[in-house]
């Protein structure tokens, strides 16, 4: 698998018609959408609790598991979630 550029993520509006994509400092893009800065700078976020939740319900949470530990993963996995979309959304949670 090819990593992309390592975070954080960030964007900004330097100018009214233009939004620029940071990865871990460093100028990655330029969009005109301020909606489409946020989805672009929160993709790696995204990636991740896909990623996560992919494995989770791919078999993490076999019967001889510790349910404590399943249901705190779950958990984390759900506020990861919640998390990246707000940020790729603009919203707060």
């Amino acid at each position: 698998m090819v990593e992309h550029t390592p975070g954080p993520w960030t964007h900004s509006r330097p100018r009214p018609y233009a939004n620029e994509i940071y990865a871990g400092g460093y100028y990655v893009a330029s969009v005109s959408s301020e909606e489409d800065a946020r989805l672009i700078a929160a993709a790696p976020d995204l990636l991740k609790a896909l990623n996560e939740a992919v494995w989770w319900m791919g078999g993490a949470n076999e019967p001889d598991d510790d349910y404590q530990s399943k249901k705190q993963y779950r958990l984390i996995i759900l506020e990861q979630s919640r998390t990246a979309i707000a940020k790729a959304t603009g919203e707060t949670t």
